[in-house]
């Protein structure tokens, strides 16, 4: 996790913008359903 953190700084990459929804695990079948349309492929679940 340390190294993925260090090339997202690196290359610049903000997965704040890449991410387009976020679910909280009790929503995972909506994140699948949203997934499924094609239209979004930056798709978050959120472990609390």
């Amino acid at each position: 996790m340390e190294e993925l953190v260090e090339k997202l700084v690196r290359w610049k990459v903000h997965p704040e913008i890449l991410v387009t929804h976020t679910f909280t695990l009790g929503e995972i079948s909506s994140a699948y359903e949203l997934m499924a349309t094609g239209k979004y492929d930056k798709v978050a679940v959120i472990f609390e």
